[in-house]
């Protein structure tokens, strides 16, 4: 899915980089890490590449909130302990499969 300047909160990559939560010993999340996420991707555990979706807007390139949250759902639909995919008010009971019943 493309960014959708009209309607997603487009940021710069310093911007974007800022907004997120410090991770790996304190350290603040660079711009050129955002910039590798669009051009590299990141490869998932099921061995999927996936790329931030970004544009340009003038000489800048941005992303946006929106692109950052698919992004990240992305790399954590595979399934990692500890990462819940679905919002919390879902109910997630309604999303498994039921398990067919054995009469005995």
């Amino acid at each position: 899915m493309a960014i959708n300047a009209l309607t997603e909160t487009l940021r710069s990559f310093a911007e974007a980089a800022s907004r997120l939560p410090s991770l790996r010993g304190g350290k603040s999340v660079n711009p050129s890490t955002v910039w590798r996420w669009t051009r590299r991707g990141v490869r998932a555990r099921d061995g999927m590449l996936v790329r931030l979706e970004s544009l340009k807007v003038g000489g800048t390139c941005c992303t946006s909130d929106e692109a950052l949250l698919r992004f990240f759902r992305a790399l954590s639909a595979d399934g990692a302990p500890g990462c819940s995919t679905l919002p919390a008010s879902t109910d997630r009971s309604a999303r498994l499969p039921t398990q067919p019943q054995t009469e005995t």
